[in-house]
Order: C-alpha cells, then structure tokens, then sequence
C-alpha cells in the first residue's frame, strides 16, 4: 500500500478468483528507499498474450521513481482466458478525505 503525503492510501493488490494465478514475479530496487519521498514518475506497462486464448498470460510491470532510486515490480497473471489477470490499483480514500 502506497500513502501520499495528503492521505490518500492506493492499494495495489490482485482479487484471487478460480482458475487463475496474479503474483508478484520479480522486484528491483528496495521499497524502503521510496519512504518520505516525492514519487517523480510512476507507470504502468501491460503485455498480455492476447484475449480468449486456451492458455493466457499478462504480464505487468509498475515502475516508482524518486529522486535517487527506483522500485520495478514485475507481476504476471496467468489463466484459462476467461479470468481476470490483472494488477488491481485502488485508491481507498478519496480526494480530501481523512
């Protein structure tokens, strides 16, 4: 879970359904290094092996950028091609909530 400075907590997680598999497959860069500091870019990339696929893969990679370091996380997904496969990002909170 992600907290910016106002409050607003984002949570990026997957929602396990059946027959499907969403986890994290790889970091680089250490989390910690991201604490009290301004994220300068954040992004999302989605590959995917193509929808309605017997056999169907998703790969996902969040990148964070602060100033001096970086976090990669690398997800995959894979499922029959019915199921979801993707990275879930929830904001909790809302604008000027507390």
């Amino acid at each position: 879970m992600l907290t910016t400075a106002s409050g607003r907590k984002i949570w990026i997680h997957h929602d396990q359904d059946c027959c499907e598999s969403v986890r994290i497959e790889d970091t680089q860069g250490n989390w910690h290094e991201l604490i009290g500091k301004v994220i300068v870019e954040a992004s999302e990339d989605v590959r995917s092996s193509g929808p309605r696929c017997s056999e169907s893969w998703t790969r996902t990679t969040l990148t964070f950028r602060v100033d001096g370091a970086t976090v990669i996380s690398r997800w995959i997904g894979e499922s029959n091609g019915y199921y979801s496969e993707s990275v879930d990002i929830e904001e909790l909170t809302k604008r000027g909530a507390q």
